[in-house]
């Protein structure tokens, strides 16, 4: 058993074709009766990841995957989808405790997915302003469990924003024009610029949206126990720390 060689695309799906893995489709073909899911889970530290991107895209578009090919191998488990010819990366979750962990979402519908199911209902969230108009999501903290839906949903569109250094994106909405509510015009005032602010409405719940993924999202999730909600952290020192955490962590191929 070797390495799990993968190749980013211009499409930004990251996927391991089966003619660089052999060893890994012979593996599943040998077990396709045991299982006819096309969900694949793997343990980085059985098999490790190496991702490089394709002939036609520009090392320079692509200076996040060695961070991104960090962030796998850390993991403790990598999801997988098969397809024809090639396995495409999906997720990966790496535990810090029962009621934290660090999500990677792959690309764009699965961010999508994700964002359906989790970020839907939302109790109220933090941003910090940059400019006059925008802002940067830091944190999202959900409805407590069995708390009753609000009166009216409002809808926050956000556009990833790719890092030249190669950190982490950002998740950046404006807070004016034709894709910004009244309520977020009337809150843009509250906030200095260079600050953070909480968004909350009583009668509110907020869906985000994300769009213009073109690399992989990495963000901390927390079950906040004593308030029986959920929280998405983007971006901050808390999220900061626990990735160089993670990438401190070696991983030794199992024998």
């Amino acid at each position: 058993m070797g390495s799990l060689k993968g190749i980013l695309y211009p499409s930004h799906h990251i996927e391991f074709p089966r003619e660089l893995n052999p060893w890994a489709f012979q593996r599943m073909d040998a077990e396709m009766d045991k299982s006819k899911s096309n969900r694949v889970v793997m343990k980085p530290e059985v098999a490790p990841i190496e991702l490089e991107p394709s002939s036609s895209i520009e090392p320079k578009d692509a200076m996040w995957l060695e961070r991104t090919t960090n962030l796998l191998n850390t993991s403790d488990n990598v999801f997988l989808e098969r397809k024809d010819q090639a396995l495409r990366l999906r997720r990966a979750v790496h535990e810090i405790n029962k009621h934290c962990q660090l999500i990677t979402l792959a690309a764009q519908e699965d961010i999508d997915e994700f964002a359906a199911e989790f970020w839907s209902k939302v109790s109220f969230f933090y941003a910090t302003r940059h400019d006059s108009f925008q802002f940067s999501l830091g944190t999202l903290i959900s409805l407590k469990h069995g708390e009753r839906e609000r009166e009216r949903t409002l809808e926050l569109q956000t556009h990833q924003v790719a890092n030249e250094s190669g950190d982490p994106p950002q998740l950046i909405f404006n807070a004016t024009g034709s894709s910004a509510s009244v309520d977020i015009v009337e809150w843009r005032s509250s906030v200095p610029e260079g600050e953070s602010g909480r968004f909350l409405l009583p009668d509110c719940q907020v869906a985000v949206l994300v769009t213009m993924a073109k690399q992989p999202m990495t963000f901390c999730h927390e079950y906040r126990d004593e308030y029986k909600n959920h929280a998405y952290i983007f971006e901050g020192e808390k999220l900061e720390s626990r990735l160089a955490r993670m990438l401190k962590r070696k991983r030794t191929p199992a024998d």
